[in-house]
């Protein structure tokens, strides 16, 4: 503490933390809480479980967690139940205003932190703006994609994570392959994903760091398939429906607060690989995907902006000092 005073750390009005592990720690967090208004983003579960990003259908975070069985903790080495007790402590003993990307993760949250300050939902923003979005003929045009292809877009940072449920995708398009459907790739897929889609027609540009390069693949699909089994607000789906291509996912974790079934895209209950499937058949086979599209567009536009994402953080910031 004395050490960020001759930094002139605390020579501020407010702090704002978005890590509670690598960044800074909750106890000295809960310090500076003393001193100065002190916010926190939530962006996975860890700063209300015991450690893990998503419980993924576990409920100890609840009660005490222990002998975690994503974190491979048991007996002395175990610091689950420390991490979840530290957690809790930092909530009911300290001011800190807890803020939440969207209203499942503060729910989620609030069933086992007391929470002292304030517990506000502010979504991420999303700014289209160096995307650079085309329509999506134009956006085949470039990549060379034939104009009456039914295109499949799918990925994640890392296909391997096994929140993003990448196995449910493969099941679901291999059921479809007699559509003869395109698959564009998006992330780091490796080596492995030609022989995931053997047989079908795959595009896989790898992960491409820059946005204006990554837009056309977005726009060039007739859909998103995103079977996620666990995510807060996927900046995947945001930039998905920014390029008017809409999102087929499982109905878990913050997504319905972005996707509308049947309005701005498709949701199936999760880990229903039947009905996934299904869906995925029906979406290709069907008319209203660019319909579905346009409203994904037009929602983002609406709710999700960068411009509202700041103000509501200003406005809040403004209400603490006055407060």
């Amino acid at each position: 503490m004395k050490s960020l005073a001759r930094a002139g750390a605390l020579d501020c009005d407010i702090m704002h933390f978005h890590d509670v592990y690598q960044a800074i720690s909750p106890s000295l967090i809960a310090k500076l809480a003393k001193a100065r208004p002190v916010f926190l983003t939530v962006h996975d579960c860890s700063p209300f479980t015991g450690g893990c990003l998503y419980p993924a259908g576990c409920t100890r975070f609840t009660r005490a967690c222990g002998e975690c069985p994503q974190l491979n903790s048991f007996a002395k080495m175990d610091l689950t139940r420390f991490n979840l007790h530290r957690n809790r402590r930092l909530a009911a003993v300290s001011p800190i205003h807890y803020i939440f990307p969207s209203k499942w993760m503060q729910e989620e949250a609030e069933k086992t932190l007391d929470i002292q300050g304030r517990s506000d939902v502010i979504a991420n923003g999303f700014d289209p703006l160096p995307y650079g979005f085309v329509p999506r003929l134009e956006a085949r045009a470039r990549l060379g994609i034939d104009p009456n292809d039914r295109v499949i877009c799918v990925g994640s940072h890392t296909v391997s994570n096994p929140y993003k449920g990448f196995g449910f995708a493969v099941k679901a398009i291999r059921s479809i392959a007699d559509l003869n459907p395109l698959i564009i790739v998006l992330g780091n897929a490796g080596k492995g994903v030609h022989e995931m889609f053997s047989g079908l027609r795959v595009m896989a540009p790898g992960f491409l760091q820059e946005k204006s390069a990554l837009s056309p693949y977005y726009s060039a699909a007739d859909l998103m398939l995103f079977p996620s089994l666990a995510d807060n607000l996927p900046i995947m789906i945001q930039e998905s429906m920014a390029a008017a291509t809409p999102v087929l996912a499982f109905r878990t974790g913050g997504i319905p607060e972005l996707v509308t079934h049947g309005n701005n895209g498709w949701l199936v209950d999760g880990k229903n690989q039947e009905d996934l499937n299904a869906a995925l058949r029906h979406a290709l086979q069907g008319t209203e995907s660019a319909a579905l599209g346009l409203r994904a567009k037009a929602r983002i536009s609406k709710y999700f902006t960068i411009e509202d994402c700041v103000k509501k953080h200003l406005d809040l910031y403004q209400k603490t000092l006055a407060a």
